[in-house]
């Protein structure tokens, strides 16, 4: 019996529409004892947006429509709620705003100095605070409980699941694996071969990785928003997002894949709710899948 921690952070968006999918995919392996840490920003947060990065692609548009419009986006997290789907979940629903509490954390002055888009620097603050928040209430109930964890998973609220990352995990020997929606090939290590939307790891690693954001915090601090050439063009080489994350594992010399895993689930938005886009998205994925055909049926000869 191997026993697993599951760190779902974030704003919770769709988490009520899909986590009882998630939970019947990652409980199909009775050899997996599960203990889930939840951590949630005070409201909704399913916010509008024009999807930006390497799937917006019409390739993968079935998987991350360009817009999605959602409802109720200010409305308050209940804890009732996620027990509902999650009964014996170790659940924090942050009772300030991200707003506030990054206020509290006196990086104000950083935000305000960021030359681009004020948006995509808060958006990626409040993603490894959230994190950070998640993965320490993790390693507080191990401590007080005195268990070993055979690995941590970190998972968004929106990601749905295809199927369970963690099989293939403990198949490698490598202490972390980020797995994807999509895949970009890289012939070298850059932003693309990793990811925040799900990553499975050893605990040892997990520790490492919640220092992250004081670690960032400090480096900005000292050397300002400079360009990294490993960094996403779309975020003008800034240290955000995926591209911090590659910095930080680089920094602590921790070995990644190339690339990352594709196929694992992907990213559930407001949208798939409403029944035309359903069909539309559905008609796309059909469309791309047998354009497909071919080269797949091509590469399994070759």
């Amino acid at each position: 019996m191997k026993r697993i921690a599951i760190c779902i952070s974030g704003q919770f968006r769709t988490f009520d529409k899909i986590w009882n999918e998630n939970l019947k995919i990652l409980k199909k392996n009775k050899e997996y004892e599960y203990d889930f840490f939840c951590f949630f920003w005070k409201t909704r947060g399913d916010t509008k947006r024009i999807l930006p990065g390497h799937n917006r692609t019409l390739k993968s548009l079935y998987l991350d429509p360009f817009y999605y419009h959602p409802s109720k986006n200010d409305q308050k997290i209940s804890e009732d709620k996620i027990r509902i789907i999650i009964p014996d979940a170790n659940i924090k629903i942050s009772k300030i705003s991200e707003k506030k509490l990054l206020y509290n954390d006196k990086i104000s002055g950083i935000l305000k100095k960021y030359p681009h888009n004020k948006n995509d620097v808060f958006n990626s603050f409040c993603l490894w605070k959230s994190i950070q928040i998640c993965d320490e209430m993790r390693i507080n109930y191990q401590k007080k409980n005195r268990i070993e964890y055979d690995s941590v998973m970190r998972i968004r609220p929106d990601w749905k699941l295809k199927k369970n990352p963690l099989d293939q995990f403990f198949k490698r020997k490598n202490k972390i694996i980020f797995f994807d929606s999509s895949t970009i090939k890289t012939k070298k290590k850059c932003y693309a071969s990793v990811t925040d939307v799900c990553f499975v790891s050893k605990s040892k690693e997990m520790n490492i990785v919640s220092n992250l954001y004081s670690s960032w915090i400090k480096e900005i601090k000292k050397r300002g928003w400079i360009e990294y050439s490993f960094g996403a063009k779309v975020h003008n080489y800034k240290l955000i997002f995926e591209t911090t994350l590659f910095w930080f594992l680089k920094r602590k010399k921790i070995k990644i894949l190339t690339n990352t895993l594709g196929g694992y689930g992907f990213v559930y938005r407001s949208s798939y709710d409403n029944r035309y886009l359903k069909r539309v998205f559905s008609m796309k994925l059909l469309l791309i899948q047998i354009k497909e055909m071919p080269k797949k049926i091509f590469n399994s000869i070759f």
